[in-house]
């Protein structure tokens, strides 16, 4: 029911990107869209390998159930998300989650020969720093919040400071209001 319930979810998602690709005007949008949909796409290939791996294990190709659990992890996550996900408040979880992958990271860049970190910084133990940090920017003009966001304004940087300083390639104010990327909707900016 689970395998069932994860193709249909990836199905209706993938009609419903296809429908906005179609009706969206704005290539910066249309591409944040067509992201999303290969993204989708991929996620769709991954349910449909790990179903493969359920029917070896019906068929006794896997031997054991770790063996199985690691080859069908992102199923049962996606499970238990739609089944629990609003539900979970313990942050002991979303940690060790982190932990895991951080762990990964660690190990693959020690594979590849690169020295560990001094200091080892979450983002997520900074967060009253980050938001004293943003809301000084903001009082001082420097940024502003727009559709439940915050951008930085340029502009107003840009009367009192050199910006290009940062960026020897940056040619104009407009070239660098490009750096926001496709997934901005660009409402309510005003560089």
């Amino acid at each position: 029911a689970v395998l069932e319930k994860a193709m249909s979810k990836y199905k209706s998602k993938v009609e419903k990107l296809t429908a906005d690709i179609e009706k969206e005007t704005q290539s910066g949008k249309r591409k944040g869209i067509e992201e999303e949909l290969d993204a989708t796409h991929y996620k769709h290939t991954l349910t449909e390998k790990q179903a493969e791996f359920i029917k070896e294990a019906d068929g006794g190709g896997i031997p054991d159930a770790s063996t199985l659990i690691d080859k069908i992890a992102d199923l049962i996550a996606s499970s238990l998300d739609d089944e629990m996900g609003a539900d979970v408040t313990d942050q002991q979880i979303f940690r060790a989650h982190a932990a895991y992958y951080e762990k990964e990271y660690i190990e693959d860049m020690n594979a590849l020969g690169v020295r560990p970190p001094d200091v080892l910084t979450r983002v997520t133990e900074f967060m009253p720093e980050i938001i004293a940090y943003i809301q000084k920017i903001m009082d001082n003009g420097c940024a502003y919040e727009a559709q439940g966001s915050v951008y930085f304004d340029i502009r107003k940087f840009c009367e009192s400071h050199g910006y290009r300083k940062l960026s020897w390639s940056a040619a104009s104010v407009a070239s660098l209001s490009e750096g926001e990327g496709a997934l901005a909707s660009g409402e309510g900016k005003r560089s």
